[in-house]
């Protein structure tokens, strides 16, 4: 994966970048705030991630539906949540596009997912496999704050 903005040589110009924001209507909005995007992001779609972070969220968004799997890692406050919001509204816009039923995307913080688990632990009607159905089921999946952690 590409991680840094193609180099200008100064022969030809580069391309102007893509635009990665498509899909703004009310039912995208919809289900990105059902799937839990923060809703600090959902409000900018005329901004788009630049430089490095541009690149990468297009590249996801050429990868969607194929499986694959990613982790972004850099320092607090550089995009990276930006850019798996812009993925997101993409996938929940194609969902939208193809008139499909069911839920394009989820995110969670990490630790959202082990409490989850581990309140499987005690006192629950609910296996740890009924708990992560929506993790497995989920298109697209975006964990987030994978460093955060719990007192245990």
């Amino acid at each position: 994966m590409t991680t840094a903005p193609p180099s200008q040589n100064g022969s030809t110009p580069n391309p102007p970048p893509p635009t990665i924001c498509r899909y703004s209507d009310q039912r995208v909005l919809s289900h990105l705030r059902g799937a839990g995007f923060p809703a600090r992001h959902l409000a900018v779609c005329d901004t788009q991630p630049a430089g490095a972070w541009l690149e990468i969220a297009s590249e996801l968004i050429g990868l969607l539906g194929t499986g694959m799997l990613c982790g972004l890692i850099g320092k607090r406050g550089t995009g990276k949540t930006f850019d798996v919001v812009h993925v997101g509204r993409e996938a929940c816009g194609r969902h939208v596009a193809l008139g499909r039923d069911g839920r394009p995307a989820l995110y969670r913080k990490t630790m959202d997912l082990f409490l989850d688990v581990r309140g499987t632990y005690v006192h629950s009607d609910r296996s740890e496999r009924q708990v992560l159905e929506p993790y497995i089921a989920t298109p697209l999946l975006a964990l987030d704050e994978i460093q955060e952690r719990g007192d245990t």
